[in-house]
């Protein structure tokens, strides 16, 4: 076996990337993980330039010899970006002193991450995506660029465009965010998501409230059942979602995801094609691409999460996407197809090492342990 070595930057409560990272080493390769937050409180990072031949030219070290470091000086073959956090510095500093130092240490980390890249090196996903993955409307663009089906769309703060573009809906549309947010209650004991949400002409506020933020405004599709796809490059792996099946998940599924059945899902030829066309338009390695089907059989693309979650997918149908996506790290290159239909290791199988004691080993890392459960649905 040609043994490969992959490095995994995400957070130390990322269920899925512990998930991932388990399973590669659990195959015989290396998988190396660093976790932002862990940055400046637990770990230094030193980085050198020079003319004459300094090594190493970067390094990680943790101030708890427990916590292996990571060492970036040699060449990964595959590097997943999975979650690009700010770095976690003491709430107690001065409020000026951690906005500042907060910003020296975002860019010491990026210069890190930068210096990663390599003309060998795989990259989920690539470093030039980072500043368009997550623009809506660029997505749209370039999906319907692709051939899919997108829906009309409008993003404004200008009440005069918000209006009539509800009105030419017939007077009714969806409501959706251009990033998702979380607000908290005043004593932070529950947290409030906003789902898309339908709303009328009457349902505005203000004029002057609207044009404080700007939102993602398209027609009420009508709907048969709704599709997630999981991009592994090439090979793609999608799910019917019956969101019409329960009226708590007939606007946005989520909302009422443990009511509805899912099952694995065969894509249109030219669906998937257009899906391959689009992520070679944005370069994305990876994504989760959202779908809603009409009654008449047609796929209107919703949106692309390049950082989507998914291993909820086998949750729910026993797909097996986490031997899948760990095999796709593996093999680094986007011309993938799982060697075998029955996986090595499974998503249920982790959840024990998980909870056996895994999770408890993560608590040594920066971050709140009442995060640290393993997700039902994302």
């Amino acid at each position: 076996m040609n043994q490969k070595r992959i490095l995994v930057i995400s957070s130390p409560d990322d269920v899925h990337a512990r998930a991932v990272a388990h399973v590669i080493r659990a195959k015989g390769h290396i998988c190396e993980e660093f976790f932002c937050v862990d940055y400046p409180t637990l770990a230094t990072i030193t980085l050198r330039a020079s003319n004459s031949k300094v090594t190493p030219q970067s390094k990680v070290r943790y101030s708890d010899e427990s916590i292996n470091a990571v060492n970036v000086d040699d060449k990964f073959d595959t590097i997943w970006l999975r979650r690009r956090q700010m770095p976690e510095l003491p709430p107690n500093m001065h409020p000026g002193d951690r906005e500042v130092a907060g910003r020296q240490c975002d860019r010491c980390l990026s210069d890190l991450i930068a210096g990663l890249d390599g003309p060998d090196v795989f990259w989920v996903n690539p470093l030039e995506c980072d500043n368009t993955s997550n623009l809506k409307m660029y997505q749209l663009r370039r999906a319907e660029g692709a051939g899919l089906t997108i829906p009309d769309t409008l993003v404004s703060n200008d009440p005069d465009e918000i209006r009539e573009f509800i009105a030419r809906c017939g007077g009714r549309a969806i409501h959706k965010l251009l990033q998702n947010a979380v607000w908290k209650s005043k004593d932070d004991e529950k947290t409030y998501g906003c789902y898309t949400t339908p709303l009328t002409l009457d349902d505005l506020p203000k004029d002057a409230v609207l044009q404080l933020s700007p939102g993602i405004f398209q027609p009420l599709l009508k709907k048969q059942f709704e599709v997630r796809v999981a991009c592994f490059g090439e090979y793609l792996m999608a799910l019917q979602i019956d969101s019409q099946s329960d009226d708590r998940a007939r606007i946005d599924w989520r909302a009422g995801q443990r009511f509805i059945d899912m099952k694995p899902y065969v894509l249109p030829e030219d669906v998937a094609q257009g899906i391959r066309r689009f992520l070679h338009s944005t370069r994305f390695t990876f994504a989760a691409l959202d779908f809603v089907v009409t009654p008449g059989g047609e796929h209107i693309f919703l949106e692309a999460n390049p950082n989507g979650q998914f291993l909820w997918m086998e949750d729910r149908t026993e797909m097996p996407i986490l031997d899948v996506f760990s095999e796709y790290l593996v093999a680094a290159h986007t011309d993938f197809h799982p060697q075998s239909d029955k996986p090595q290791f499974t998503w249920l199988q982790f959840k024990e090492v998980w909870n056996g004691g895994l999770k408890d080993k993560t608590r040594k890392h920066v971050t709140a342990a009442s995060s640290m459960s393993v997700p039902d649905y994302v």
